[in-house]
């Protein structure tokens, strides 16, 4: 009976081990082991003006864009919901509000689906070699925010400017 016990647990440790979240780091060594693949991925997102990035300070050059899928809010709990909402005062007055300046960072673990690809680029002017596509999210810390000059950028009135808050009402 103590055999069997000590096999269950073993095999219980073994599949928390396998959970353990990868990288941005992780993935960029092995892209091609993780393509396609759903992934427990941790690391800083940051969110700005064109911008929607995880990143890894372990491995500066490396980052992937960020999209959010459709159900990735319903699949959020509820109390982590609650986390993410709270880390952005109001993620659309970014682009609302035309501040250009404002970065939002925030220490996360996403479910996401890993792309990849030898030709594919993703994110801002296709800036980007990988991409997640989150799922849902599990985990919220630590927040900033920050602005890169003294205050939003002011467009003069004779310019046309079209701004999409498609990708900041996305967010979940």
């Amino acid at each position: 009976m103590r055999v069997i016990w000590a096999l269950l647990l073993l095999a219980a440790g073994s599949a928390f081990a396998a959970d353990e979240p990868l990288s941005v780091c992780d993935l960029a060594k092995d892209p091609a082991k993780y393509a396609g693949s759903v992934v427990h991925v941790r690391g800083t997102f940051q969110a700005g003006f064109e911008e929607s990035m995880l990143w890894d300070a372990r491995c500066e050059h490396e980052s992937a864009w960020v999209e959010f899928s459709r159900g990735a809010r319903a699949a959020t709990s509820p109390r982590v919901r609650w986390r993410w909402d709270g880390a952005f005062s109001d993620p659309s007055d970014m682009c609302r509000a035309h501040r250009f300046d404002t970065s939002y960072t925030v220490d996360v673990t996403f479910v996401a689906r890993f792309e990849t690809g030898d030709r594919d680029r993703y994110g801002h002017l296709s800036g980007f070699d990988h991409q997640l596509s989150v799922l849902s999210i599990e985990r919220v810390g630590r927040t900033s925010l920050s602005r890169s000059a003294p205050g939003p950028m002011e467009v003069p009135a004779a310019w046309e400017l079209t701004v999409s808050c498609d990708d900041a009402a996305r967010l979940p």
